[in-house]
């Protein structure tokens, strides 16, 4: 039996991973398989490189997933920051942690945090657009969060 983050073996039966504490899940099923294998058909081979660099270049599976979900800091450039998941008075998986300079951003649209923040903004935009049930804008692309970033604050 292996860790699915970190890749080690454990022994039989084991729950949390003796060497990055992460919770051992079972391996992906048959079906989780074929919808990673069609989604794979779907990408370039220039997709395909950059996933796979990206695979390479991890150390754990919660930093390839931060690689592609998270990406650099905004600020330092590190090239391996977390979430703010875990940290107490955030727990959000959306704000982007940087251990270095310790700089918190949302993940969403790329807002840096104030000091003692521990939201973004743009969620309350959100909130108060009509049409936030139904909307399916990528937040970095979505026209009323464009015209609420250019407003001054």
């Amino acid at each position: 039996m292996k860790c699915t983050n970190c890749s080690r073996e454990m022994p039989e039966g084991q729950k949390i991973c003796l060497y990055c504490e992460k919770p051992i899940e079972p391996p992906p099923s048959e079906e989780e398989l074929d919808i990673a294998e069609a989604l794979l058909g779907q990408m370039t081979d220039e997709q395909k490189a950059d996933l796979l660099k990206r695979i390479r270049e991890s150390d754990t599976a919660d930093e390839f997933v931060n690689s592609i979900f998270v990406g650099p800091c905004p600020v330092c450039g590190n090239e391996k920051p977390g979430t703010s998941e875990h940290e107490r008075g955030i727990e959000d998986e959306t704000v982007g942690r940087c251990a270095q300079c310790n700089t918190h951003w949302c993940t969403e649209c790329g807002t840096i945090f104030k000091p003692a923040q521990t939201e973004c903004a743009h969620w309350s935009v959100c909130q108060r657009c009509p049409s936030q049930d139904t909307c399916e804008e990528i937040t970095e692309e979505c026209p009323t969060i464009q015209q609420w970033q250019a407003t001054p604050s």
